[in-house]
């Protein structure tokens, strides 16, 4: 998979990929900028939280921008996602009111610019903090096999070699097709987040803009400014 990342980080380096509409305003990663953040993350996982092949991460970060990096970097490192994870990635915007079962309950902080809160909830390691001291070079610790069942979405094993194949089917269902700008709205499941946010992106050449806040009309009219020209909702 992340020969799959350094292939799209020469095709689509100063293109946008995530675009993120928060309360606090707009922030866009280019596809450069979004390999930087995913290396810190991938690297971070594995060195700082000491993930190997096995481990298993809970993302719980609404539509941030920061929820595409981390899911990349879940992609990247060939590690699966679950909701009874080793390391929980959080943040009491989107937890939904739930307390973190992982003893490795990491804080992401909402800040737009990936900045570290200074105080951070009782228990929890405070994740933007420390990304910032791992390197933005990466490469896979263990070799991953693209048809193995190593990907797991929402509990069903599946291989990365059926995801990047079948990337357009995954994408059927959403409406999605190669090079569209589309936006995400509201609140969707792990696994369709992880397409979303992510792997759609990555596989078909689209963008995706995260709205993270109410849709007004001011919200309207900032998607037609982003010239978007798809808009994801759940159970669309």
């Amino acid at each position: 998979m992340w020969s799959e990342f350094q292939k799209f980080a020469r095709t689509r380096s100063n293109n946008p990929f995530v675009t993120w509409l928060g309360d606090a305003g707009r922030i866009e990663l280019s596809g450069a900028t979004y390999m930087n953040a995913i290396s810190k993350a991938a690297n971070m996982l594995v060195d700082g939280l000491e993930c190997d092949e096995d481990s298993t991460v809970d993302v719980r970060l609404g539509n941030h921008w920061q929820s595409s990096v981390w899911m990349g970097a879940l992609l990247a490192n060939g590690l699966s996602m679950s909701q009874d994870a080793d390391v929980i990635l959080w943040n009491l915007h989107y937890d939904g009111g739930q307390d973190p079962t992982s003893e490795n309950s990491i804080y992401i902080c909402r800040d737009p610019y990936g900045m570290a809160d200074p105080d951070v909830p009782v228990g929890a390691e405070n994740g933007s903090l420390l990304v910032r001291g791992f390197g933005d070079h990466f490469s896979p610790r263990w070799p991953l096999s693209l048809a193995a069942q190593e990907l797991t979405l929402d509990g069903q094993l599946g291989t990365y070699a059926q995801l990047m194949s079948t990337a357009a089917d995954f994408a059927q269902p959403f409406g999605i097709v190669p090079g569209m700008r589309y936006a995400v709205i509201g609140e969707h499941s792990s696994k369709d987040r992880l397409l979303l946010h992510c792997a759609l992106p990555l596989l078909l050449g689209c963008s995706v803009v995260l709205v993270d806040r109410p849709v007004t009309d001011e919200v309207t009219r900032a998607l037609n400014s982003e010239k978007v020209t798809h808009i994801v909702q759940p159970n669309s």
